[in-house]
Protein backbone atom coordinates (compact mmCIF):
# COMPACT_ATOMS: atom_id res chain seq x y z
CA UNK A 1 0.00 0.00 0.00
CA UNK A 2 2.64 2.12 0.70
CA UNK A 3 5.64 0.63 -0.84
CA UNK A 4 7.71 -0.66 1.59
CA UNK A 5 8.47 -4.90 2.47
CA UNK A 6 8.41 -5.39 6.31
CA UNK A 7 11.56 -5.39 7.11
CA UNK A 8 12.01 -2.22 5.32
CA UNK A 9 9.60 -0.59 8.09
CA UNK A 10 10.78 0.37 11.58
CA UNK A 11 9.02 -0.21 14.79
CA UNK A 12 9.56 3.09 15.98
CA UNK A 13 6.79 5.24 16.62
CA UNK A 14 8.70 8.44 15.58
CA UNK A 15 9.32 6.94 12.29
CA UNK A 16 5.53 6.70 11.77
CA UNK A 17 5.37 10.14 12.62
CA UNK A 18 7.93 11.07 9.91
CA UNK A 19 5.65 9.65 7.42
CA UNK A 20 2.65 11.43 8.71
CA UNK A 21 1.67 14.73 5.98
CA UNK A 22 3.19 17.10 8.02
CA UNK A 23 -0.74 19.72 7.42
CA UNK A 24 -1.82 16.53 9.25
CA UNK A 25 0.01 15.20 11.60
CA UNK A 26 -1.69 17.81 14.42
CA UNK A 27 -4.92 16.23 13.91
CA UNK A 28 -3.44 12.69 13.65
CA UNK A 29 -1.53 13.04 17.03
CA UNK A 30 -4.59 14.80 18.39
CA UNK A 31 -6.81 11.57 17.74
CA UNK A 32 -4.21 9.35 19.22
CA UNK A 33 -3.56 11.17 22.16
CA UNK A 34 -7.41 11.33 22.90
CA UNK A 35 -7.79 7.31 22.44
CA UNK A 36 -4.74 7.23 25.06
CA UNK A 37 -6.58 9.70 27.50
CA UNK A 38 -9.85 8.02 27.31
CA UNK A 39 -9.11 4.62 26.76
CA UNK A 40 -12.50 3.25 25.81
CA UNK A 41 -12.57 5.70 22.73
CA UNK A 42 -11.25 3.66 19.34
CA UNK A 43 -8.88 5.63 18.07
CA UNK A 44 -9.86 7.03 14.40
CA UNK A 45 -8.57 9.42 11.56
CA UNK A 46 -8.01 10.28 8.20
CA UNK A 47 -4.26 11.32 6.90
CA UNK A 48 -1.79 11.51 4.16
CA UNK A 49 0.70 8.79 4.49
CA UNK A 50 4.33 8.99 2.36
CA UNK A 51 4.77 6.61 -0.29
CA UNK A 52 7.96 5.16 -0.55
CA UNK A 53 8.28 7.12 -3.96
CA UNK A 54 7.64 10.22 -2.47
CA UNK A 55 3.92 10.76 -2.60
CA UNK A 56 1.42 10.69 -0.38
CA UNK A 57 -1.78 8.09 -0.03
CA UNK A 58 -4.73 9.06 1.82
CA UNK A 59 -5.42 6.41 4.93
CA UNK A 60 -8.16 5.58 6.90
CA UNK A 61 -6.95 4.55 10.23
CA UNK A 62 -8.60 2.27 12.96
CA UNK A 63 -7.25 1.30 16.22
CA UNK A 64 -7.68 -0.12 19.72
CA UNK A 65 -5.11 0.88 23.03
CA UNK A 66 -3.64 -2.27 24.72
CA UNK A 67 -3.63 -1.87 28.09
CA UNK A 68 -1.50 -4.03 30.67
CA UNK A 69 -2.86 -5.51 34.16
CA UNK A 70 -2.90 -1.84 35.70
CA UNK A 71 -4.83 -0.28 32.98
CA UNK A 72 -1.15 1.81 31.97
CA UNK A 73 -1.95 2.32 28.11
CA UNK A 74 1.51 -0.15 26.56
CA UNK A 75 0.29 -0.76 22.61
CA UNK A 76 -1.56 0.60 20.10
CA UNK A 77 -3.44 -2.41 17.89
CA UNK A 78 -5.42 -1.30 14.64
CA UNK A 79 -5.30 -1.00 10.36
CA UNK A 80 -4.65 1.00 7.85
CA UNK A 81 -7.38 1.05 4.28
CA UNK A 82 -6.25 3.15 1.33
CA UNK A 83 -9.33 5.94 0.85
CA UNK A 84 -6.89 7.65 -2.00
CA UNK A 85 -9.99 6.78 -4.38
CA UNK A 86 -13.13 8.02 -2.58
CA UNK A 87 -10.85 11.03 -1.06
CA UNK A 88 -9.94 12.02 -4.72
CA UNK A 89 -14.28 11.42 -5.40
CA UNK A 90 -14.85 13.48 -2.37
CA UNK A 91 -12.55 15.80 -3.47
CA UNK A 92 -14.41 16.26 -7.38
CA UNK A 93 -17.61 16.68 -6.09
CA UNK A 94 -16.59 18.79 -3.50
CA UNK A 95 -15.33 20.93 -6.30
CA UNK A 96 -18.29 20.60 -8.54
CA UNK A 97 -20.89 21.69 -5.44
CA UNK A 98 -17.85 24.24 -5.48
CA UNK A 99 -18.53 25.42 -8.92
CA UNK A 100 -21.59 25.36 -9.09
CA UNK A 101 -22.13 27.57 -6.04
CA UNK A 102 -19.77 29.86 -7.43
CA UNK A 103 -22.38 29.59 -10.30
CA UNK A 104 -25.26 30.00 -8.73
CA UNK A 105 -23.54 33.34 -6.95
CA UNK A 106 -22.37 34.78 -9.89
CA UNK A 107 -24.84 34.35 -12.86
CA UNK A 108 -25.19 38.09 -12.95
CA UNK A 109 -29.18 37.88 -11.08
CA UNK A 110 -31.24 37.15 -8.03
CA UNK A 111 -31.17 33.30 -8.34
CA UNK A 112 -33.37 30.62 -5.90
CA UNK A 113 -34.10 26.96 -6.33
CA UNK A 114 -37.70 26.54 -5.08
CA UNK A 115 -39.43 22.98 -4.57
CA UNK A 116 -42.92 22.70 -5.54
CA UNK A 117 -45.72 22.04 -3.29
CA UNK A 118 -49.28 20.13 -3.64
CA UNK A 119 -50.84 23.63 -2.98
CA UNK A 120 -48.84 25.05 -6.18
CA UNK A 121 -46.93 27.55 -3.98
CA UNK A 122 -43.09 26.39 -4.12
CA UNK A 123 -40.76 26.96 -1.21
CA UNK A 124 -37.57 28.65 -1.41
CA UNK A 125 -34.72 25.91 -0.95
CA UNK A 126 -31.82 28.15 -1.31
CA UNK A 127 -30.50 31.41 -2.40
CA UNK A 128 -27.69 33.29 -3.57
CA UNK A 129 -26.25 36.29 -1.84
CA UNK A 130 -27.59 38.66 -4.54
CA UNK A 131 -30.98 37.63 -3.48
CA UNK A 132 -30.48 37.60 -0.40
CA UNK A 133 -29.47 41.39 0.42
CA UNK A 134 -31.49 42.69 -2.82
CA UNK A 135 -34.74 41.52 -0.45
CA UNK A 136 -32.90 42.61 2.64
CA UNK A 137 -33.39 38.71 4.54
CA UNK A 138 -30.47 36.33 5.33
CA UNK A 139 -30.44 33.15 3.58
CA UNK A 140 -31.45 31.30 7.04
CA UNK A 141 -34.82 33.84 6.83
CA UNK A 142 -35.36 32.90 3.26
CA UNK A 143 -34.88 29.32 3.05
CA UNK A 144 -38.42 27.16 3.73
CA UNK A 145 -40.06 30.53 2.84
CA UNK A 146 -42.88 30.12 0.13
CA UNK A 147 -41.94 32.03 -2.43
CA UNK A 148 -44.87 34.45 -2.27
CA UNK A 149 -43.42 36.34 0.52
CA UNK A 150 -41.17 37.90 -1.74
CA UNK A 151 -44.40 38.69 -4.38
CA UNK A 152 -46.60 41.85 -4.34
CA UNK A 153 -49.97 41.18 -4.35
CA UNK A 154 -50.66 40.49 -8.42
CA UNK A 155 -47.60 38.03 -7.91
CA UNK A 156 -49.24 36.63 -5.10
CA UNK A 157 -52.58 35.89 -7.21
CA UNK A 158 -50.82 34.66 -10.25
CA UNK A 159 -48.35 32.36 -8.63
CA UNK A 160 -49.98 29.04 -9.20
CA UNK A 161 -50.65 29.71 -12.72
CA UNK A 162 -47.39 30.90 -13.13
CA UNK A 163 -45.96 27.38 -11.88
CA UNK A 164 -47.89 25.39 -13.62
CA UNK A 165 -46.31 27.43 -16.64
CA UNK A 166 -42.59 26.37 -15.35
CA UNK A 167 -43.75 22.39 -14.03
CA UNK A 168 -44.97 22.00 -18.01
CA UNK A 169 -41.45 22.85 -19.39
CA UNK A 170 -41.75 26.09 -20.42
CA UNK A 171 -39.64 28.23 -19.79
CA UNK A 172 -41.38 31.27 -17.87
CA UNK A 173 -40.34 35.01 -18.47
CA UNK A 174 -42.52 37.52 -16.73
CA UNK A 175 -42.58 40.59 -15.10
CA UNK A 176 -43.20 41.53 -11.56
CA UNK A 177 -42.90 43.53 -8.37
CA UNK A 178 -40.71 41.80 -5.38
CA UNK A 179 -41.15 42.74 -1.75
CA UNK A 180 -38.07 43.20 0.44
CA UNK A 181 -38.07 42.74 4.28
CA UNK A 182 -39.01 46.41 5.10
CA UNK A 183 -41.82 46.44 2.78
CA UNK A 184 -40.90 48.45 -0.01
CA UNK A 185 -41.39 47.22 -3.34
CA UNK A 186 -38.82 46.99 -6.48
CA UNK A 187 -39.35 45.88 -10.07
CA UNK A 188 -37.59 42.45 -11.49
CA UNK A 189 -37.85 40.41 -14.42
CA UNK A 190 -38.25 37.01 -13.47
CA UNK A 191 -36.94 33.61 -15.67
CA UNK A 192 -37.56 30.15 -14.64
CA UNK A 193 -37.73 26.48 -15.80
CA UNK A 194 -37.80 23.02 -14.08
CA UNK A 195 -34.89 20.93 -13.27
CA UNK A 196 -35.37 17.19 -13.51
CA UNK A 197 -32.80 14.80 -12.17
CA UNK A 198 -33.23 10.85 -12.44
CA UNK A 199 -36.28 9.89 -10.19
CA UNK A 200 -36.05 12.43 -7.61
CA UNK A 201 -38.64 15.09 -7.71
CA UNK A 202 -38.49 18.56 -9.99
CA UNK A 203 -37.24 21.28 -8.55
CA UNK A 204 -37.60 25.25 -9.83
CA UNK A 205 -34.82 26.94 -10.40
CA UNK A 206 -34.94 31.15 -11.12
CA UNK A 207 -33.35 33.69 -11.99
CA UNK A 208 -34.32 37.53 -11.26
CA UNK A 209 -32.82 40.81 -12.51
CA UNK A 210 -33.44 44.26 -10.88
CA UNK A 211 -35.20 46.42 -13.64
CA UNK A 212 -35.57 49.62 -11.79
CA UNK A 213 -32.96 51.81 -14.23
CA UNK A 214 -34.90 50.21 -17.17
CA UNK A 215 -37.82 50.91 -16.17
CA UNK A 216 -36.62 54.60 -14.74
CA UNK A 217 -34.68 55.18 -18.45
CA UNK A 218 -38.24 53.87 -20.08
CA UNK A 219 -39.97 56.36 -18.20
CA UNK A 220 -37.31 59.16 -19.04
CA UNK A 221 -37.73 57.93 -22.51
CA UNK A 222 -41.39 58.05 -23.05
CA UNK A 223 -41.44 61.62 -21.25
CA UNK A 224 -38.65 62.43 -23.78
CA UNK A 225 -40.87 61.64 -26.52
CA UNK A 226 -43.65 63.81 -24.96
CA UNK A 227 -41.39 66.55 -24.68
CA UNK A 228 -40.48 66.57 -28.35
CA UNK A 229 -44.37 65.68 -28.92
CA UNK A 230 -44.74 69.00 -27.72
CA UNK A 231 -41.89 70.77 -28.64
CA UNK A 232 -42.86 69.86 -32.68
CA UNK A 233 -46.64 70.94 -31.52
CA UNK A 234 -45.15 74.28 -30.38
CA UNK A 235 -43.34 74.56 -33.76
CA UNK A 236 -46.38 73.42 -35.67
CA UNK A 237 -47.94 76.30 -33.68
CA UNK A 238 -45.45 78.89 -34.54
CA UNK A 239 -45.45 78.10 -38.53
CA UNK A 240 -49.27 78.19 -38.58
CA UNK A 241 -48.97 81.42 -36.79
CA UNK A 242 -46.43 82.64 -39.14
CA UNK A 243 -49.09 81.66 -41.98
CA UNK A 244 -52.39 83.09 -40.39
CA UNK A 245 -51.16 85.92 -39.48
CA UNK A 246 -50.99 88.10 -41.93
CA UNK A 247 -54.61 87.38 -42.80
CA UNK A 248 -55.60 87.22 -39.23
CA UNK A 249 -54.12 90.89 -38.54
CA UNK A 250 -56.12 92.12 -41.79
CA UNK A 251 -59.13 91.00 -39.96
CA UNK A 252 -58.19 92.30 -37.07
CA UNK A 253 -56.94 95.96 -38.49
CA UNK A 254 -60.52 96.26 -40.28
CA UNK A 255 -62.27 95.60 -37.08
CA UNK A 256 -60.31 98.00 -34.91
CA UNK A 257 -60.18 100.52 -37.27
CA UNK A 258 -63.46 100.41 -38.37
CA UNK A 259 -64.24 100.79 -34.64
CA UNK A 260 -61.92 103.61 -34.21
CA UNK A 261 -63.87 105.45 -36.90
CA UNK A 262 -67.20 104.66 -36.00
CA UNK A 263 -66.24 105.55 -32.22
CA UNK A 264 -65.77 109.29 -33.74
CA UNK A 265 -69.38 109.36 -35.08
CA UNK A 266 -71.04 107.89 -32.18
CA UNK A 267 -72.82 110.15 -29.31
CA UNK A 268 -70.45 109.94 -26.26
CA UNK A 269 -72.25 108.35 -23.15
CA UNK A 270 -74.35 106.29 -25.40
CA UNK A 271 -75.13 102.70 -25.44
CA UNK A 272 -73.69 102.56 -28.99
CA UNK A 273 -70.69 104.11 -27.89
CA UNK A 274 -70.25 101.39 -25.19
CA UNK A 275 -71.00 98.66 -27.40
CA UNK A 276 -68.35 99.87 -29.84
CA UNK A 277 -65.81 100.52 -27.02
CA UNK A 278 -66.59 96.18 -26.02
CA UNK A 279 -65.83 95.25 -29.58
CA UNK A 280 -62.64 97.51 -29.27
CA UNK A 281 -61.13 95.93 -26.37
CA UNK A 282 -62.44 92.75 -27.75
CA UNK A 283 -60.21 93.50 -30.93
CA UNK A 284 -57.52 94.57 -28.63
CA UNK A 285 -57.80 91.42 -26.91
CA UNK A 286 -57.61 89.07 -29.98
CA UNK A 287 -54.24 91.55 -31.13
CA UNK A 288 -53.21 90.48 -27.58
CA UNK A 289 -53.57 86.65 -28.17
CA UNK A 290 -52.28 86.74 -31.65
CA UNK A 291 -48.97 88.28 -30.68
CA UNK A 292 -48.88 85.85 -27.57
CA UNK A 293 -48.65 83.16 -30.57
CA UNK A 294 -46.33 84.70 -32.54
CA UNK A 295 -44.31 84.28 -29.80
CA UNK A 296 -43.71 80.58 -30.18
CA UNK A 297 -42.08 81.23 -34.03
CA UNK A 298 -40.67 83.99 -33.23
CA UNK A 299 -38.83 82.73 -30.16
CA UNK A 300 -38.49 86.41 -29.14
CA UNK A 301 -39.88 88.04 -25.24
CA UNK A 302 -42.86 90.17 -25.06
CA UNK A 303 -42.33 93.65 -24.35
CA UNK A 304 -43.73 94.74 -20.73
CA UNK A 305 -44.59 97.92 -19.20
CA UNK A 306 -46.64 99.95 -16.60
CA UNK A 307 -50.37 98.21 -16.85
CA UNK A 308 -52.94 98.03 -14.37
CA UNK A 309 -54.08 94.35 -13.37
CA UNK A 310 -57.68 95.30 -12.04
CA UNK A 311 -59.27 95.74 -15.44
CA UNK A 312 -57.10 92.38 -16.91
CA UNK A 313 -58.91 90.94 -13.97
CA UNK A 314 -62.11 92.16 -14.54
CA UNK A 315 -61.97 91.43 -18.04
CA UNK A 316 -60.99 87.77 -17.74
CA UNK A 317 -63.80 87.11 -14.93
CA UNK A 318 -66.21 88.06 -16.91
CA UNK A 319 -65.26 85.34 -19.99
CA UNK A 320 -64.92 82.80 -17.06
CA UNK A 321 -68.69 83.46 -15.72
CA UNK A 322 -69.85 82.97 -18.82
CA UNK A 323 -68.13 79.44 -19.53
CA UNK A 324 -68.14 77.99 -16.39
CA UNK A 325 -70.84 75.64 -15.05
CA UNK A 326 -73.83 77.34 -12.20
CA UNK A 327 -72.27 74.25 -9.84
CA UNK A 328 -69.41 76.68 -9.75
CA UNK A 329 -69.49 79.92 -7.33
CA UNK A 330 -67.29 82.78 -8.38
CA UNK A 331 -66.56 85.33 -5.98
CA UNK A 332 -63.70 88.13 -6.53
CA UNK A 333 -62.91 90.83 -4.25
CA UNK A 334 -60.46 93.94 -6.68
CA UNK A 335 -59.06 96.11 -4.22
CA UNK A 336 -56.40 97.34 -6.12
CA UNK A 337 -55.70 99.88 -8.50
CA UNK A 338 -51.45 99.34 -8.44
CA UNK A 339 -49.58 99.42 -11.50
CA UNK A 340 -46.84 97.01 -12.22
CA UNK A 341 -44.52 96.64 -14.96
CA UNK A 342 -45.62 93.09 -17.50
CA UNK A 343 -47.69 92.49 -20.63
CA UNK A 344 -51.15 92.45 -20.76
CA UNK A 345 -51.49 88.80 -22.68
CA UNK A 346 -49.21 87.01 -19.98
CA UNK A 347 -51.39 88.68 -17.01
CA UNK A 348 -54.48 87.67 -19.17
CA UNK A 349 -52.62 84.12 -19.27
CA UNK A 350 -51.96 83.65 -15.79
CA UNK A 351 -55.85 84.50 -14.77
CA UNK A 352 -56.80 81.94 -17.49
CA UNK A 353 -54.52 79.05 -16.27
CA UNK A 354 -55.14 79.50 -12.57
CA UNK A 355 -59.25 80.33 -13.13
CA UNK A 356 -59.51 77.20 -15.69
CA UNK A 357 -57.61 74.78 -13.50
CA UNK A 358 -59.71 75.79 -10.36
CA UNK A 359 -63.02 74.62 -12.40
CA UNK A 360 -61.59 71.96 -13.44
CA UNK A 361 -60.25 70.65 -10.13
CA UNK A 362 -64.10 71.32 -8.59
CA UNK A 363 -65.66 69.87 -11.88
CA UNK A 364 -69.04 69.13 -12.05
CA UNK A 365 -69.68 68.79 -8.00
CA UNK A 366 -69.02 72.32 -8.50
CA UNK A 367 -67.89 74.81 -5.47
CA UNK A 368 -66.49 78.14 -4.92
CA UNK A 369 -64.03 79.89 -7.12
CA UNK A 370 -62.33 82.94 -5.40
CA UNK A 371 -60.24 85.65 -6.66
CA UNK A 372 -58.74 88.41 -4.55
CA UNK A 373 -56.69 90.90 -5.81
CA UNK A 374 -54.90 93.62 -2.95
CA UNK A 375 -51.92 95.59 -2.46
CA UNK A 376 -49.70 94.46 0.79
CA UNK A 377 -46.12 95.22 1.92
CA UNK A 378 -43.32 93.12 2.47
CA UNK A 379 -43.55 93.12 6.24
CA UNK A 380 -47.59 92.03 5.82
CA UNK A 381 -45.72 88.57 3.53
CA UNK A 382 -45.83 85.65 5.83
CA UNK A 383 -43.46 83.65 3.12
CA UNK A 384 -40.78 86.58 2.02
CA UNK A 385 -38.33 84.06 0.69
CA UNK A 386 -36.95 84.78 -2.65
CA UNK A 387 -38.64 88.17 -2.59
CA UNK A 388 -36.59 91.04 -3.30
CA UNK A 389 -36.31 92.81 -0.19
CA UNK A 390 -35.70 96.11 -1.38
CA UNK A 391 -38.96 96.38 -3.23
CA UNK A 392 -41.33 97.61 -0.09
CA UNK A 393 -44.84 96.98 -1.90
CA UNK A 394 -46.26 93.77 -4.10
CA UNK A 395 -49.61 93.48 -5.60
CA UNK A 396 -51.01 89.79 -4.36
CA UNK A 397 -52.86 87.96 -6.46
CA UNK A 398 -55.00 85.10 -5.06
CA UNK A 399 -56.77 82.28 -6.75
CA UNK A 400 -58.40 79.69 -4.43
CA UNK A 401 -60.96 76.74 -4.71
CA UNK A 402 -62.72 74.71 -3.07
CA UNK A 403 -61.59 71.47 -5.13
CA UNK A 404 -60.53 68.10 -3.69
CA UNK A 405 -56.91 69.53 -3.19
CA UNK A 406 -53.28 68.33 -4.90
CA UNK A 407 -51.74 65.88 -3.01
CA UNK A 408 -47.97 65.85 -1.11
CA UNK A 409 -46.83 63.72 -4.03
CA UNK A 410 -48.06 65.46 -6.83
CA UNK A 411 -47.87 69.15 -5.37
CA UNK A 412 -44.08 69.39 -5.61
CA UNK A 413 -44.25 68.74 -9.96
CA UNK A 414 -46.78 71.12 -10.68
CA UNK A 415 -44.79 73.74 -11.61
CA UNK A 416 -42.72 71.08 -14.08
CA UNK A 417 -43.23 71.41 -17.85
CA UNK A 418 -45.30 68.89 -19.56
CA UNK A 419 -46.86 67.47 -15.89
CA UNK A 420 -50.28 67.25 -16.05
CA UNK A 421 -52.85 64.98 -13.86
CA UNK A 422 -55.43 65.55 -16.82
CA UNK A 423 -56.67 62.72 -19.03
CA UNK A 424 -54.97 62.43 -22.82
CA UNK A 425 -55.95 65.92 -24.79
CA UNK A 426 -57.50 67.92 -21.62
CA UNK A 427 -54.13 69.41 -21.01
CA UNK A 428 -50.37 69.78 -22.01
CA UNK A 429 -48.94 70.58 -19.06
CA UNK A 430 -47.39 73.81 -20.21
CA UNK A 431 -49.88 75.79 -17.85
CA UNK A 432 -48.61 76.88 -14.59
CA UNK A 433 -44.88 75.82 -16.15
CA UNK A 434 -45.50 78.92 -18.02
CA UNK A 435 -47.22 80.85 -15.10
CA UNK A 436 -44.09 79.73 -13.10
CA UNK A 437 -42.10 81.44 -15.89
CA UNK A 438 -43.88 84.97 -16.33
CA UNK A 439 -44.27 85.68 -12.65
CA UNK A 440 -40.64 85.03 -11.97
CA UNK A 441 -39.85 87.34 -15.03
CA UNK A 442 -41.35 89.60 -13.10
CA UNK A 443 -39.35 89.61 -10.19
CA UNK A 444 -42.35 87.65 -8.28
CA UNK A 445 -43.42 84.73 -6.56
CA UNK A 446 -46.01 82.01 -7.08
CA UNK A 447 -46.76 80.13 -3.86
CA UNK A 448 -49.30 77.15 -3.06
CA UNK A 449 -51.07 75.77 -0.52
CA UNK A 450 -53.12 72.55 -0.49
CA UNK A 451 -54.88 69.74 1.21
CA UNK A 452 -56.59 67.10 0.36
CA UNK A 453 -60.55 67.65 0.11
CA UNK A 454 -60.34 71.12 1.47
CA UNK A 455 -59.19 73.03 -1.55
CA UNK A 456 -56.18 74.80 -3.31
CA UNK A 457 -54.88 78.46 -2.92
CA UNK A 458 -52.64 80.18 -5.53
CA UNK A 459 -50.85 83.44 -4.28
CA UNK A 460 -49.04 85.61 -6.76
CA UNK A 461 -46.66 88.48 -5.55
CA UNK A 462 -46.13 91.09 -8.14
CA UNK A 463 -43.93 94.05 -7.58
CA UNK A 464 -45.81 97.01 -7.58
CA UNK A 465 -44.19 100.22 -9.69
CA UNK A 466 -47.15 103.00 -9.04
CA UNK A 467 -50.26 103.56 -7.93
CA UNK A 468 -52.84 104.97 -10.13
CA UNK A 469 -56.78 105.27 -10.81
CA UNK A 470 -58.82 103.22 -12.87
CA UNK A 471 -57.24 102.41 -16.47
CA UNK A 472 -59.48 103.38 -19.80
CA UNK A 473 -58.74 100.83 -22.49
CA UNK A 474 -59.97 102.87 -24.62
CA UNK A 475 -57.70 106.05 -25.06
CA UNK A 476 -58.36 109.09 -27.69
CA UNK A 477 -55.96 110.39 -29.38
CA UNK A 478 -55.49 113.36 -31.53
CA UNK A 479 -53.66 112.30 -34.63
CA UNK A 480 -51.76 115.09 -36.56
CA UNK A 481 -53.42 115.91 -39.98
CA UNK A 482 -51.50 116.68 -43.31
CA UNK A 483 -51.95 117.59 -47.21
CA UNK A 484 -49.30 115.74 -47.99
CA UNK A 485 -50.17 112.74 -50.91
CA UNK A 486 -49.60 109.28 -50.04
CA UNK A 487 -49.49 105.96 -52.21
CA UNK A 488 -51.67 103.33 -50.45
CA UNK A 489 -50.56 99.57 -51.53
CA UNK A 490 -52.76 97.02 -49.91
CA UNK A 491 -54.40 93.75 -50.83
CA UNK A 492 -57.12 93.57 -48.98
CA UNK A 493 -60.11 95.67 -49.66
CA UNK A 494 -61.52 96.37 -46.33
CA UNK A 495 -57.99 97.69 -45.30
CA UNK A 496 -57.14 99.71 -47.80
CA UNK A 497 -60.55 101.19 -47.67
CA UNK A 498 -59.89 101.89 -44.01
CA UNK A 499 -56.86 103.42 -44.61
CA UNK A 500 -58.28 105.72 -47.36
CA UNK A 501 -60.87 107.18 -44.95
CA UNK A 502 -58.75 107.29 -42.04
CA UNK A 503 -55.99 109.54 -43.96
CA UNK A 504 -58.67 111.82 -45.82
CA UNK A 505 -60.17 112.52 -42.78
CA UNK A 506 -56.85 113.89 -41.81
CA UNK A 507 -56.19 115.92 -45.40
CA UNK A 508 -54.40 113.30 -46.44
CA UNK A 509 -54.39 112.90 -50.27
CA UNK A 510 -54.90 109.17 -50.59
CA UNK A 511 -54.23 107.23 -53.66
CA UNK A 512 -55.25 103.68 -53.00
CA UNK A 513 -53.82 100.45 -54.87
CA UNK A 514 -55.02 96.63 -54.07
CA UNK A 515 -52.32 95.51 -56.43
CA UNK A 516 -48.34 95.98 -55.99
CA UNK A 517 -48.18 95.68 -60.00
CA UNK A 518 -50.52 98.31 -60.58
CA UNK A 519 -48.77 100.65 -57.94
CA UNK A 520 -45.46 100.10 -59.07
CA UNK A 521 -47.10 100.74 -62.68
CA UNK A 522 -48.66 104.17 -61.40
CA UNK A 523 -45.73 105.39 -59.51
CA UNK A 524 -43.27 104.50 -62.27
CA UNK A 525 -45.67 106.75 -65.00
CA UNK A 526 -46.25 109.93 -61.79
CA UNK A 527 -43.00 109.75 -59.02
CA UNK A 528 -43.24 113.00 -58.09
CA UNK A 529 -46.87 113.11 -57.54
CA UNK A 530 -46.36 111.09 -54.16
CA UNK A 531 -44.91 112.23 -51.20
CA UNK A 532 -44.92 109.06 -49.02
CA UNK A 533 -46.13 104.72 -49.56
CA UNK A 534 -47.48 103.10 -47.10
CA UNK A 535 -47.41 98.97 -48.24
CA UNK A 536 -48.69 96.12 -46.92
CA UNK A 537 -45.80 93.45 -46.39
CA UNK A 538 -47.11 90.43 -47.79
CA UNK A 539 -48.88 90.39 -50.95
CA UNK A 540 -49.46 88.51 -54.49
CA UNK A 541 -47.23 89.35 -57.32
CA UNK A 542 -44.69 91.39 -55.70
CA UNK A 543 -44.15 91.72 -51.82
CA UNK A 544 -43.58 95.11 -50.38
CA UNK A 545 -39.89 94.61 -49.59
CA UNK A 546 -39.52 94.08 -53.52
CA UNK A 547 -41.95 97.19 -54.48
CA UNK A 548 -40.11 99.56 -51.96
CA UNK A 549 -37.16 98.41 -53.80
CA UNK A 550 -38.19 98.93 -56.94
CA UNK A 551 -39.92 102.39 -55.87
CA UNK A 552 -36.40 103.75 -54.68
CA UNK A 553 -34.98 102.54 -57.66
CA UNK A 554 -37.10 105.04 -59.67
CA UNK A 555 -36.92 107.96 -56.77
CA UNK A 556 -34.22 107.35 -54.44
CA UNK A 557 -36.04 109.77 -51.69
CA UNK A 558 -39.54 108.71 -51.43
CA UNK A 559 -40.13 107.22 -47.76
CA UNK A 560 -41.80 104.39 -47.27
CA UNK A 561 -43.36 102.64 -44.43
CA UNK A 562 -43.93 98.55 -44.27
CA UNK A 563 -46.61 96.96 -42.50
CA UNK A 564 -46.68 93.73 -41.21
CA UNK A 565 -48.81 91.24 -39.05
CA UNK A 566 -45.80 88.63 -39.27
CA UNK A 567 -42.17 88.20 -41.23
CA UNK A 568 -39.63 86.26 -40.29
CA UNK A 569 -37.31 87.65 -42.99
CA UNK A 570 -37.85 91.83 -42.06
CA UNK A 571 -36.47 92.04 -38.71
CA UNK A 572 -35.94 95.36 -36.96
CA UNK A 573 -32.63 95.92 -37.85
CA UNK A 574 -33.64 94.85 -41.15
CA UNK A 575 -36.41 97.64 -41.41
CA UNK A 576 -34.31 100.43 -40.01
CA UNK A 577 -31.81 99.80 -42.64
CA UNK A 578 -33.94 99.55 -45.32
CA UNK A 579 -33.88 97.11 -48.33
CA UNK A 580 -30.72 96.18 -50.33
CA UNK A 581 -29.13 99.92 -50.32
CA UNK A 582 -30.69 100.98 -47.63
CA UNK A 583 -31.69 104.50 -49.11
CA UNK A 584 -34.86 104.04 -47.93
CA UNK A 585 -36.62 104.31 -44.68
CA UNK A 586 -38.64 101.17 -43.60
CA UNK A 587 -40.78 100.87 -40.57
CA UNK A 588 -42.14 97.27 -38.96
CA UNK A 589 -45.92 97.72 -37.66
CA UNK A 590 -45.66 94.76 -35.35
CA UNK A 591 -49.04 93.07 -35.63
CA UNK A 592 -50.57 95.66 -37.83
CA UNK A 593 -53.46 97.05 -35.99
Amino acid sequence: MIGYKDHEIGNNFYEWKSRVHPDDLESAMESIQKSITDLEQNHKAEFRFRHRDGSYRWILAQASILQDESGQAIRMLGSHVDISERKKAETELAEEKELLRAIFEQTGGYCMLLQPTDNGIPIILDANDAACKSHSYTREELIGRPVTDLDDEEGKKRCRERTKIILSGKTLNVENKHVRKDGTTFPVEVFANIIRFKNKPPLIVTTQFDISDRRKAAEERLLLEKQLQQAQKMDSIGNLAGGIAHDFNNILSAIIGFTELTLDEVDKGSIAEDNLREVYSAGRRAKDLIQQILMFARQSEEKVKPIQVAPIVKEVLKFIKSSTPSTIEIKQEILSDSFIIGNPSQIHQIMMNLCTNASYAMGEEGGVLEIKLQDITIDEIQDRKNLNAKIENYMELRVSDTGPGISAETIGKIFEPYFTTKAPGEGTGMGLAMVHGIVANYGGKITVNSRLDQGTIFTIYLPVTEKSGAQTLYDSEVLPPGTERILFVDDEISITKMGCRILGQLGYSVTPKTNSMNALELFRSKPEDFDLVISDMTMPHMTGERLSTELMNIRADIPVILCTGYSKKMTAETAATGPENGRNRTFDMGSGP
